[in-house]
């Protein structure tokens, strides 16, 4: 049986090795640019995708503690904008309100998930729901238990 010195046809799902004719003839380029991808790839995924847990839990620590030195303004500007409009009775304001709730302490954040523009911390005395805004994170809501 003669051996041919050309390869044979391709199998369906094995374009991105080289065949052995053309590794003889010194063009690799093919196996090339899938490593390269992957290569890439990999970079964005160690460096660019690192989710931001940080903001998220600094945050809902700041809120609660301007609840709880009775800055309730300072609070107030922390909620998202529909948060704080629908939060106040009619004739109410945002801080009324706030100070209504007789929220409790939030303490130091635990868990922090997020996923895209959305978060949930989980505080010792408090979880709550954070958006990411162009000016930041802001709460949207939390936990009522």
């Amino acid at each position: 049986m003669a051996v041919s010195a050309t390869a044979g046809p391709r199998r369906p799902g094995k374009e991105m090795w080289p065949r052995m004719a053309d590794l003889q003839r010194g063009s690799c380029h093919r196996m090339r640019s899938p490593l390269f991808a992957a290569a890439v790839l990999a970079v964005f995924a160690v460096t660019g995708c690192a989710l931001d847990t940080v903001s998220p839990a600094r945050t809902a620590e700041r809120f609660h503690a301007a609840i709880a030195a009775h800055q309730d303004e300072s609070a107030c500007a922390m909620l998202a904008r529909k948060t704080a409009d629908k939060l106040p009775d009619p004739g109410q304001t945002c801080a009324d309100a706030l100070e209504e709730l007789r929220l409790g302490p939030g303490g130091k954040a635990g868990a922090v998930s997020v996923w895209g523009e959305d978060a949930q911390v989980r505080l010792a005395g408090d979880t709550v729901f954070l958006h990411h805004f162009s000016d930041g994170w802001r709460i949207r809501g939390r936990f009522a238990s």
